[in-house]
């Protein structure tokens, strides 16, 4: 009888333990270097871009987990990262197709009193935000925008100032999936007006890191033209022929199942075309 084991392969679902994340050093390395950044003050905000399936999800949790404390994936991948480990406060939010700038806000401002219990034991940041749910009528209009960004940036601020007492690098805001935010929501503004004030009102400790398909930022510029100074874009490839054996021979040896297919690497990567959702889906 066949032993039973658990699939190594995870085509449904981002890689979330560092030990199976392969490749990437250099994108890595451009993200931990923004970490960097943002813990001594010089606020860096990123992009991580690339195509659909290529892995933006899985390295923005993998950047995430660096972020506060786990220095697994640094480790293995020979990464300096400046300092011993990263200690932010993190918040998370997946955007969807039918969210707003307003909808974004409140949602990122909701999470961080739950952020907030997570990370600092025993505290419990009032963050008021049925008052900021109660921002004006009209949520796209230029002059509630305007409202909106400061009511938002004073609520950061705040953020920031307890994040930084109780002994925080600063606070770290994840987006996942930007590009489902239509373009005439004024995203592009929005992220323009935040980072602005942000830097304005000396929030140095405080940024954005985010991921979106190949173009995200190049849409966002169609509604703000200087959006591209705002965000540090860092491009996920596809994964070369190496990489691709390597994730294979990885899941394989796990399960004790021995490969003796030649030439397993062109012809794998020849089906997959380095994407790694179709390379955990084959094996699978």
């Amino acid at each position: 009888m066949k032993a039973r084991f658990v699939d190594p392969f995870t085509p449904n679902r981002p890689i979330d333990e560092p030990s199976r994340f392969f490749g990437r050093t250099e994108p890595v390395t451009e993200i931990v270097d923004s970490l960097f950044q943002i813990k001594n003050s010089n606020p860096k905000h990123t992009i991580i871009t690339g195509d659909r399936g290529v892995g933006k999800s899985s390295l923005l949790i993998q950047m995430e987990l660096t972020a506060t404390g786990d220095n697994r994936l640094t480790d293995s991948l020979k990464i300096d990262r400046g300092v011993n480990n990263y200690n932010f406060v993190t918040v998370w939010q997946d955007v969807d197709s039918t969210q707003n700038v307003f909808d974004l806000s409140l949602a990122i401002i909701s999470k961080f009193e739950s952020s907030f219990k997570k990370f600092i034991s025993g505290f419990n940041l009032e963050i008021d935000i049925a008052g900021y749910a109660t921002i004006g009528k009209d949520k796209n209009s230029q002059a509630n925008m305007n409202m909106m960004i400061d009511e938002f940036v004073d609520r950061l601020l705040k953020a920031e100032k307890e994040a930084i007492k109780n002994g925080k690098d600063g606070v770290l805001i994840f987006v996942d999936e930007l590009d489902r935010i239509k373009p005439d929501s004024m995203i592009s503004s929005f992220f323009k007006l935040v980072t602005e004030r942000l830097a304005r009102n000396k929030i140095k400790n405080t940024a954005f890191i985010c991921a979106g398909i190949t173009g995200a930022v190049q849409k966002m510029e169609e509604e703000h033209a200087s959006i591209l100074r705002t965000f540090r874009d860092v491009p996920l490839e596809r994964f070369n022929k190496e990489e691709v054996e390597e994730i294979l021979c990885d899941g394989f040896t796990r399960v004790e199942h021995t490969v003796e297919m030649s030439k397993l690497d062109i012809k794998a990567y020849n089906v997959t075309v380095g994407l790694p959702e179709p390379v955990h889906l084959k094996a699978s």
